[in-house]
């Protein structure tokens, strides 16, 4: 599972480019699999930021620092929360628990 990309164009020249990139990341990721296994590996639906903000603090349209905030409350629920030291790191384990929440 994978974060979707932003494309309301916003702060982004050609949002586009994000979209093609995820693709792209996708279709390689796929045929090593192939390649290397007899059954490829199956993709879930991206998660938007939204959707992962209105799990973790209610708003899916809080920022992130809010959002992370309110992430950084379940921590002690969180086995290896510890490991999670940035934004980045923050932003992955949101859309992994977004992700179990959903299931398949």
């Amino acid at each position: 599972v994978m974060e979707a990309p932003p494309i309301g164009g916003l702060k982004f020249g050609k949002p586009e480019i994000s979209l093609i990139a995820g693709f792209a990341f996708e279709h390689a990721v796929k045929g090593a699999f192939e390649r290397t296994f007899t059954h490829p590996p199956q993709f879930l639906p991206m998660v938007r930021r939204q959707d992962w903000a209105k799990l973790i603090c209610g708003n899916a349209n809080a920022k992130k620092n809010v959002a992370h905030a309110a992430l950084k409350q379940l921590y002690p629920q969180i086995v290896g929360a510890e490991l999670v030291t940035n934004e980045s790191k923050r932003d992955a384990l949101c859309v992994a628990l977004y992700a179990a929440h959903r299931g398949f």
